[in-house]
């Protein structure tokens, strides 16, 4: 029997990856994932961010309301800027 010698298909043949080419693939998936994790670290530090942001601006506000009621004397006076606090709280909160 006559040995046949098998040849390795060309380079851009479908089904035959270089090593090369593996290890490029490797190499770009690995860098895809790192940009995902640091996206996503950022927005998550963005988050915490706006969070703590808005958490502080909302305390300063509800006791500058507070302030105010407690400087209201008339009757009358409290009871209007009451419900006028309640509304404002009720719209942006």
């Amino acid at each position: 029997m006559q040995e046949r010698k098998r040849r390795a298909a060309p380079a851009g043949t479908p089904g035959r990856q270089e090593p090369r080419s593996d290890a490029r693939v490797r190499e770009i998936s690995g860098l895809a994932t790192h940009l995902q994790a640091l996206a996503e670290k950022e927005k998550a530090e963005i988050a915490r961010t706006l969070h703590d942001e808005l958490g502080g601006l909302l305390t300063a506000a509800k006791m500058d309301l507070s302030w105010v009621q407690s400087r209201i004397q008339t009757p009358q006076l409290r009871s209007a800027w009451r419900s006028s606090a309640a509304c404002w709280m009720r719209r942006w909160i």
